[in-house]
């Protein structure tokens, strides 16, 4: 068995085409993070501080081995107020 391995280096090792440690898995847990935060979405969405927070939350709590960037798109638009995409 090999040593246990970072997030970072276990999909590098991955997407290089060799055997990591363990398969990586990727959770998408788009709204958890507002509710691990005991916060509404509009709160969580409007501010990426709350996400930030949240997803290394998310991270040490399940072990996933990924970061989602992008969530849902219509809860951070109608968060940050926008009313029309240009």
């Amino acid at each position: 068995m090999k040593n246990a391995m970072t997030p970072m280096e276990r999909v590098l090792t991955t997407l290089g085409h060799e055997e990591p440690d363990r398969v990586p898995y990727f959770l998408l847990l788009t709204g958890h993070g507002a509710q691990l935060l005991n916060m509404h979405p509009e709160e969580y969405f409007s501010n990426g501080e709350n996400v930030a927070r949240a997803q290394l939350k998310m991270q040490e709590t399940y072990g996933h081995d990924c970061f989602y960037p992008f969530f849902y798109a219509s809860l951070e638009t109608q968060a940050g107020r926008f009313n029309r995409i240009l």
